[in-house]
């Protein structure tokens, strides 16, 4: 009688995981995706967003469906896919949203130095991304009345 019952709440357990993990990727690839639009209007950025931005934000999104399996590399892809997008000159947005669950996924499931490191890497590239990009320094449209 316990086995049986151990192995349904296994089944359970399993079946809820899996609607979590695919949910939660796709209501927040929609709500980055729709973010990113909104976010963009009133900012002054080198690109506009395109169907590029879109893209890498569900690919950063849409990665974390094996973040219980994977948490290292779907970490290190939801990175690149942020990075990627700040050194494009996209504008801010939710787009950090993937990136903070995909880090404390791995930080806790115990892979803190990696979540380290990313955060260190993090620290040091993202800020440089912009001057990438070619948004520092550029004249800023004035809203002056004439």
């Amino acid at each position: 009688m316990r086995s049986a019952n151990a192995t349904f709440r296994t089944r359970a357990a399993t079946r809820r995981n899996l609607i979590v993990d695919i949910a939660l990727p796709a209501g927040l690839a929609a709500f980055v995706a729709v973010g990113t639009h909104f976010a963009a209007h009133g900012q002054h950025v080198y690109r506009p967003v395109d169907a590029g931005a879109y893209a890498l934000a569900v690919v950063a999104a849409g990665a974390l469906v094996w973040r219980r399996r994977y948490p290292v590399q779907v970490m290190g892809v939801v990175f690149g896919a942020t990075l990627v997008y700040f050194a494009l000159g996209y504008p801010a947005g939710p787009i950090w949203l993937p990136l903070i669950v995909a880090y404390f996924t791995a930080a806790v499931r115990g892979y803190r130095l990696a979540a380290a490191i990313t955060a260190a890497a993090g620290f040091t590239f993202f800020p440089g991304s912009t001057m990438c990009s070619g948004t520092r320094g550029r004249p800023q449209p004035s809203f002056s009345a004439p």
